[in-house]
């Protein structure tokens, strides 16, 4: 029974190594909701340690330059330029979380979750959504789409 149990749990290790290999293409392996009662639910993710980080790697450089005060950051990719600039300069990124990431063909899209400071109007530890378009251009990754929701 022993020899059977020692032989059994290295080859279970080696099969979900092998599973999260195979499963690169899916950087997001578990998705779980938040118990709160909010209109835009809040997931807390469990990623695939073997995804391509590329993605997520530009756009928390983003999200440092947006914490630093660096709004000129996303004024390449914003919709309502303006708007969109004075609101993170008047509530600033405090701390970010992935919360979501979906890839395709075209690139990736990601969700992240911030807190903001500055009084940011809202409960205490109340996350907002913070949304990047990422694509692939040759061998880097570059920022197509930002949004945010304040």
């Amino acid at each position: 029974m022993k020899k059977c149990f020692r032989m059994l749990v290295p080859s279970l290790i080696v099969g979900v190594v092998f599973l999260l290999v195979l499963l690169r293409s899916h950087p997001v392996l578990l998705r779980i909701p938040t118990t709160d009662d909010s209109v835009t639910p809040r997931y807390y993710c469990i990623v695939n340690p073997f995804r391509d980080k590329g993605p997520e790697t530009i756009a928390e450089t983003h999200l440092n330059r947006l914490s630093a005060g660096q709004v000129e950051a996303v004024s390449c990719c914003v919709g309502q330029r303006e708007y969109v600039l004075e609101k993170e300069k008047q509530f600033p990124i405090r701390s970010w979380r992935l919360g979501d990431r979906r890839d395709d063909e075209n690139g990736s899209r990601l969700v992240y979750w911030v807190k903001r400071g500055n009084g940011y109007p809202a409960p205490n530890g109340y996350e907002a959504e913070v949304h990047f378009t990422v694509i692939q251009v040759g061998a880097s990754w570059q920022v197509r789409s930002f949004s945010a929701v304040y």
